[in-house]
């Protein structure tokens, strides 16, 4: 019977043992579990849904960034169309080299920019021509290190009704191409072009543009890497890939990229109706699965819509849950073992567990953790001990659920203490509590940024409207901008400075002022180092100050007169120079992302003012030359009828002698003025001649009148009879002619003795007037008039003529001297009609050319000469004239050199004369 009883004993003991191990383990088995699988799956969720949400956010940040960038370019763009829309206001004489120069400084300042250039419709240029086709381009392009000029004639014949020139023309919008490669150097680009109508009076008159190169924006997409793995590319909106880490890509449309199992027309859909886009797929190009996010781009407004795109290995997201979790649970694997060890160990220590223990432990085991109560044994044994353990536990899970209350309340405050540094459930609902607070204030900071964010895109947006108003009136453009400025930043007050250049120093002037004290308003000139504007004034950054003196100026506010509590002064800077300056006054300190804005947005108003001052200035100048135009013209009145006075009077005395002098004083600048002593020797010349003739002062003094001249002996006698007349004291009146470096140069002269007290001439003075236009204007009018009488008799032989005759005419060109219609037959197939209208278009755009090829010449433009004389060519290739193709080609040598002589003008003149002959030729033909 003992035998048996210490069997059922030991079978007791150990089917206690197998219970509270089984018990305990299992429900705390399930208790991990079920919170594991809670935390896992919601971890889950939110870690892939934050990864997703910050690749777009990502995506928006830098797509922002990028479009910014591009937008930049259409607003100088536009700058530039406005500017040279004031076409009609510009003296013709200064236009040309006004938008040249525009287009060369816009091509040197922006290394970004492969070339600038322009797009004229020609009868905008040129009043007398009135057809609405043929235009004229002018680029200045980038080549090594030098900036370099080009430009052509084309579309006389007709508009390219398939190019995208004459699409802008009729839709008259801007636009933006599509990506393409073109050859810079040795290297292959991927460029873009961008351009924005120009308009005068509300019509179409041509384009101004830009090619960029889309490398610029290669580095950026490189950088974007949200996660590892991860890749961004930019894409247009005909899915060709602009910039992506793959280089080989580039070009190439998105589809090529990878393997899609989505329509592409989708994407491209949403993306160009402003719709971000994402999806997932598996990549044949990585192996794995990817998470794909399309951020729409607005490009200016040109009505095209590009994307930033972002690839995202989803392993990366996942692979970082499952690493979390996977620790996560090894640790609970090793609590989980180490307590049943101590389970079985404390069980295998207590034989016979008190019922008590019993019934408390049973109630652990499956889970009631609210209706436990402590043990209160004080065996002072084992036991006890155990008790107390048990009690600990049942303290510290019943601390550990009150805790998870809280948190599930969202109450993060709550105090909670772990058992220990081991308690891993304690320390792991801590670190819990931590992840989602952090994740709460990350996303507090995130609102807060985007609250920013769009503050300062509404502001931009707004001062950009404002900005365009009032550009001929800085005050009221000043008076805008600050009244705008001080209650968007919501400030108290605050002024608009610009610099103002004295004979002797440099000062802020203010402009424009909201809310500003009245002894700051007095004091409207600012010096260097004169407060902290005048600091400004020399260190050209922005000055911040919290901490503001008592003595400073008072502020109004609803109190009353106070002190500011901050001044913030940022400098206005265009092309690193310093243009003016903005300060403001406010009660409170102003946030750093004000602080930002304000910086961001005084670049635009700098460029604006800038633009404006331009033109203030520009229309001041237009003024005062017509001025000195009315003055110049009201002198040579003036001087006329003193020459009459003088040459009726002959007074001899040297008192008319200084009535002259101050006479000549004050017209030598309108007009030619010299004087000879009275063996015709220069002793006094003026620059006006000078510069008529291109010659140095030194050249001309000294010189006998006629020295170079290879004269006749009836004209060596006539000089002689004439400078007789002067010795004896009369006024001689002539008209000179010569032609030099290429030009005819008329002058109406009055030469003067000047007579001693004895009223012996001793010198003589020259005045001249330069009537070389008049005297052109007459011969272009006689040879129009001579053209139209030919035309007009010619015209009625034209009805008798037949086409047959025509054709044979083109087919043997050889009666005439100079032009062979061979090569033009070849090109247009013989058809005569477009024949005879390419030949009426040369008849009236070569005496142009060979005008501008005379002009170049007097100002030495080297490179724009060569370009013309190489245009000049060849038109005479067309039209076979093989005497002008071999003098232009003289020409061109010589103008390699960098050299004019006697023998460059010969050529001109003999192109002119062979010219005149070959338009009888044509206008010949014109009458078959």
């Amino acid at each position: 019977m003992a035998v048996n009883k210490k069997n059922r004993f030991r079978k007791f003991r150990f089917g206690l043992v197998l219970k509270l191990t089984l018990g305990v383990s299992a429900s705390t088995a399930l208790v991990y579990f079920v919170v594991f699988r809670y935390i896992n799956h919601d971890f889950e969720k939110v870690a892939i849904k934050e990864s997703k949400d910050l690749a777009k956010t990502v995506a928006y940040d830098y797509g922002c960034e990028v479009q910014t960038e591009i937008n930049s370019v259409f607003f100088e763009m536009r700058v530039l169309s406005h500017v040279f829309s004031t076409y009609p206001n510009i003296p013709k004489s200064e236009a040309k080299a006004f938008f040249k120069s525009s287009l060369k400084k816009s091509a040197s300042e922006n290394p970004k920019y492969a070339s600038v250039w322009d797009s004229w419709e020609y009868r905008f240029l040129n009043k007398n021509y009135t057809k609405k086709f043929g235009r004229i381009i002018t680029s200045f392009f980038r080549e090594g290190d030098q900036i370099q000029y080009a430009g052509d004639s084309i579309n006389f014949e007709g508009d390219d009704t398939a190019s995208m020139y004459y699409n802008i023309k009729i839709t008259n919008k801007e636009f933006i191409t599509e990506p393409y490669f073109y050859k810079l150097g040795d290297n292959l680009v991927l460029m873009a072009s961008i351009g924005v109508p120009l308009n005068i009076n509300n019509e179409f008159a041509g384009i101004v543009g830009v090619d960029i190169a889309l490398e610029n924006f290669v580095g950026m997409i490189d950088s974007i890497k949200p996660f590892d793995g991860s890749e961004a590319f930019l894409v247009s909106d005909r899915s060709t890939i602009i910039a992506h880490p793959d280089k080989s890509l580039l070009g190439k449309s998105y589809l090529e990229s990878d393997s899609l199992d989505i329509d592409i027309n989708e994407i491209i859909q949403n993306f160009t109706n402003g719709k971000a886009y994402d999806f997932e797929y598996f990549s044949n190009r990585t192996n794995a699965f990817t998470y794909t996010v399309f951020m729409p781009l607005e490009i200016g407004n040109s009505g095209t819509t590009w994307a930033l795109a972002i690839n995202m290995p989803l392993k990366t997201i996942i692979g970082k849950v499952d690493a979390h979790m996977a620790y996560t649970k090894q640790i609970a694997f090793h609590g989980f073992i180490l307590l049943i060890l101590i389970i079985i160990i404390i069980s295998m220590m207590i034989v016979l567990p008190l019922r008590k223990t019993t019934k408390i432990l049973y109630q652990l085991s499956l889970g009631d953790i609210q209706n436990v109560n402590q043990l209160n044994i004080k065996t002072g044994d084992e036991i006890q001990l155990m008790s107390e353990s048990v009690n600990q536990v049942i303290s510290g899970l019943k601390n550990t659920l009150a805790f998870a209350e809280k948190i599930k309340d969202g109450d993060y405050e709550h105090q909670f203490e772990p058992l220990s540094e081991e308690d891993i459930l304690g320390n792991s609902i801590l670190n819990m509590r931590d992840s989602l607070i952090k994740a709460q204030k990350d996303e507090e900071k995130r609102q807060k940024e985007d609250f920013h964010k769009n503050w300062s895109t509404q502001g931009l947006n707004m001062f950009a409207v404002s900005l365009r108003q009032y550009n001929d009136d800085l005050y009221k453009l000043g008076q805008e901008v600050i009244t705008k400025l001080v209650d968007y930043i919501d400030v108290q007050s605050g002024a608009l400075y610009l610099v103002e250049n004295s004979e002797y120093d440099t000062y802020l002037k203010l402009y424009a002022s909201s809310g500003f004290p009245k002894d700051r308003i007095n004091q409207d000139k600012i010096y260097e180092n004169q407060g902290a504007v005048g600091r400004c004034l020399i260190e050209k950054q922005t000055i911040y100050i919290d901490d503001v003196p008592s003595d400073f100026s008072k502020i109004t506010s609803g109190l009353g007169q106070t002190s500011p509590g901050s001044v913030l002064i940022t400098p206005l800077i265009v092309n690193e120079e310093l243009i003016g300056a903005i300060e403001l006054l406010g009660l409170k300190p102003i946030e750093e992302y004000k602080i930002r804005f304000v910086e961001t947005v005084s670049v635009s108003i700098a460029s604006i003012i800038s633009i404006v001052r331009i033109n203030v200035r520009t229309a001041e100048l237009l003024n005062e030359s017509r001025t000195q135009a009315d003055e110049l013209t009201q002198q040579e009145e003036e001087m006329r009828q003193n020459i009459e006075e003088l040459a009726a009077t002959q007074e001899e005395s040297s008192e008319r002698e200084k009535r002259y002098l101050k006479l000549i004083d004050s017209v030598t600048s309108a007009i030619c003025y010299v004087e000879y002593d009275m063996d015709g020797v220069v002793i006094d010349i003026n620059d006006r001649l000078l510069q008529l003739f291109q010659m140095k002062r030194e050249q001309a003094i000294g010189k006998k009148i006629g020295q170079h001249e290879f004269i006749s002996k009836e004209k060596r006698e006539s000089r002689i009879a004439f400078w007789s007349r002067l010795e004896k004291g009369e006024e001689v009146k002539q008209e000179f002619y010569a032609k030099y470096l290429g030009r005819e140069i008329w002058l109406q002269e009055i030469y003067i003795p000047i007579l001693d007290g004895n009223g012996t001439p001793y010198k003589v003075i020259n005045i001249a007037v330069d009537i070389s236009e008049e005297k052109r204007k007459e011969a272009q009018l006689a040879v129009l008039r001579e053209k139209h009488e030919l035309v007009k008799a010619t015209r009625k032989k034209v009805e008798k003529k037949s086409k047959k005759n025509i054709e044979e005419l083109l087919k043997d060109s050889s009666k005439f001297k100079h032009i062979r219609l061979d090569h033009l037959f070849k090109v247009y197939k013989g058809d005569s009609d477009k024949i005879i209208n390419i030949l009426r278009i040369y008849k009236e755009a070569i005496p142009i050319q060979i005008d501008e090829i005379k002009e170049l010449l007097s100002s030495r433009e080297w490179s724009l000469l060569k370009a013309k004389i190489v245009a000049f060519r060849t038109k005479m290739t067309y039209l076979g004239v093989k005497d002008m193709n071999s003098l232009s080609r003289q020409l061109e040598r010589q103008v390699s050199l960098q050299s004019i002589d006697d023998t460059t003008n010969k050529i001109v003149e003999e192109i002119t004369n062979i010219w005149e002959e070959v338009e009888k030729e044509l206008i010949q033909i014109e009458s078959f």
